[in-house]
């Protein structure tokens, strides 16, 4: 046979089906039969008790357990189990310690005290391996604490609970249902307008109600003056509030009236607003300082589906400020290091609060970048501002107008060209301009140096290293130069005699790589036979070679003479032997 619950013996007896043996015996066994389970209730006074029955005595639960009584006695009237074959075993067999037994030892009859009497009753001690009973322990006397796991409805304040648990009272009710596919509590209002809270709980907790939506207050302490009780407590204050508009969600804190869907309200100090109601439909936050001295002036960011955006109605702009620590932050807003500002022309500068250009980048004693459209030129310009006695400050500026692109400076030795190193790692050059190799110079006066390690000086163009052209051509018209004389071609001639032509190769310093063997002079030996070839560089001298073709033609020409000279006289000697040849 089988235990069955409540419902499942309903079911063996439904209208129509007529039960068989095994259903009755499984109701049976489902039953609780006093005899065989010895549970008799609340306990009665003159009712007949036996070793073993179970009683309801105040508020435990007790066993009559005579102490005398070694094993089950059986009653009068008892029957012996079907398995038992001891015919001889009587029924009012007593088993005792005592030389004489009572005269009826198997029963307690109603002079029995009641269940307070320790010698004769024992209070039961339940055991929870059948999770009917939870036994949880106080944890300051170490006492045992009893909780009965019971499955009923529970009701508090009412006589008909809708739920497992309800407590109704004069504002509402309380309902707990753990029964549903998700454990849910819920609040119920009353009144003109009845609003229903609920909350249930599965993988997430889920809020539902019909009510204007969530508000959550702190309610502050009482207080008194001089011991006296007060009159009654101050009014709760607003956290946060809840809610749903035009079936947007519609968060408040400091408001119940939030104009957005999060809206955050200081009194006296500011408001936030995010994706305000009266919007441009798009994704917005609002800052607006409510101070007295705010003039209610707006901080308006976004973003709509072409681009992000901030907006402001303050004088003086937007700033975008870098402070220290955030313990160390002043009360007044705007204190810190203004890294970028804009002005409410456009004017973008950084480490500047006051741009004077379209975009000015400054760094305080150092100096600037900026970028201009007045002038009615585009032009960027570095300022040196960091001047000293002998050079003061200096710029460079790039523009361009209707016809040229121009590069201007005031610094006093014009333009260095520098050939920059390699990107290393550690190494920041792509901002150090004094590092590099000279390439080139242009100085104010126009002159033009490559690649030499000065600005130059004496000429107006200084090339060091290799010139490749076609034709050169020199203005040396009346216009230009004054004569000073003719070469004396006996002189240079003589002069030619003491130049000797060598054969030489550049050194590495002369930054002449791949330059190969050469033809040239020395130019301390074209010093000595021709000074004005040659130019003092500092310790060094210089060799004009294009001059050179001057002192060759003068040479070439007093050879010419000579050359006519000796031809003239071995004629007249040729016609003098030709006479005297013939006189013979």
């Amino acid at each position: 046979m089988a235990l069955k619950n409540r419902n499942a013996l309903k079911t063996l007896f439904t209208g129509g089906v007529i039960p068989t043996k095994e259903n009755y015996a499984d109701l049976i066994d489902s039953m609780l039969n006093r005899k065989d389970d010895h549970f008799f209730g609340v306990w009665q006074q003159g009712k007949r008790y036996c070793q073993g029955d179970v009683v309801i005595y105040g508020k435990s639960l007790y066993l009559l357990n005579i102490q005398d009584v070694e094993e089950l006695v059986l009653c009068p009237g008892d029957t012996l189990p079907e398995d038992d074959q001891q015919g001889e075993m009587q029924q009012q067999k007593v088993y005792s310690t005592q030389e004489t037994a009572p005269a009826d030892p198997l029963c307690i009859c109603s002079d029995i005290p009641p269940p307070d009497d320790k010698e004769r009753w024992c209070e039961l001690q339940l055991e929870v391996d059948d999770r009917d009973w939870e036994v949880v322990l106080d944890e300051e006397g170490g006492e045992p604490l009893i909780v009965h796991q019971i499955r009923a409805r529970i009701g508090m304040g009412t006589d008909d609970p809708g739920t497992r648990l309800q407590v109704s009272g004069s504002a509402g009710d309380i309902q707990a249902d753990p029964d549903g596919s998700n454990p849910t509590v819920s609040l119920l209002s009353r009144g003109e307008r009845a609003c229903r809270v609920d909350w249930s709980l599965d993988e997430t907790v889920q809020y539902l109600t019909d009510s204007l939506g969530y508000a959550f207050f702190r309610q502050p302490k009482p207080s008194s003056e001089s011991g006296a009780k007060p009159k009654g407590m101050p009014a709760p204050t607003l956290l946060f509030f809840l809610t749903e508009e035009g079936n947007r969600p519609a968060a408040g804190v400091g408001t119940d009236r939030p104009k957005g869907i999060l809206h955050v309200e200081d009194e006296g100090y500011g408001r936030l607003v995010v994706n305000h109601r009266k919007g441009n439909e798009a994704a917005t936050v609002l800052l607006v300082n409510c101070t007295d001295g705010g003039n209610g002036h707006y901080l308006l960011s976004g973003v709509n589906q072409n681009y992000a955006y901030w907006q402001t109605d303050a004088s003086q702009g937007l700033r975008i400020i870098m402070g220290g620590s955030y313990d160390k932050l002043s009360k007044e807003m705007g204190q810190g290091l203004t890294a970028v500002a804009v002005d409410r022309e456009g004017r973008v500068g950084i480490g500047t609060e006051k741009p004077r250009s379209k975009l000015e980048v400054t760094e305080a004693n150092m100096g600037s970048v900026r970028v201009d459209f007045s002038n009615d030129n585009v032009s960027i310009s570095a300022l040196n501002e960091r001047p000293r006695p002998q050079r003061p400050a200096t710029y460079h500026a790039l523009g361009v107008d209707d016809e040229f692109a121009t590069l201007i400076t005031d610094a006093p030795s014009g333009f260095a060209f520098k050939a920059g190193r390699q990107t290393a790692e550690g190494q920041d050059y792509a901002v150090d301009i004094n590092q590099g190799e000279i390439v080139g110079y242009l100085t104010r006066t126009g002159r033009l140096g490559l690649r030499t390690p000065h600005p130059p000086e004496d000429f107006d163009l200084h090339v060091n290293g290799h010139q490749l052209s076609q034709t050169a051509y020199l203005e040396t018209n009346g216009k230009r130069i004054v004569s000073d004389g003719k070469l004396d071609g006996a002189e240079v001639l003589e002069q030619l005699q003491k130049l000797h032509p060598i054969y030489f190769n550049w050194r590495s310093s002369a930054n002449a790589a791949d330059a190969g063997r050469q033809i040239g002079f020395n130019a301390q030996n074209v010093f000595e036979c021709f000074p004005e070839l040659t130019r003092q560089l500092e310790k060094d001298k210089t060799v004009a070679y294009g001059n050179l073709t001057a002192v060759l033609t003068a040479a070439i020409k007093e050879q010419q003479r000579l050359i006519r000279e000796l031809d003239q006289r071995v004629s007249d000697l040729e016609e003098q032997l030709h006479g005297k040849s013939e006189n013979l």
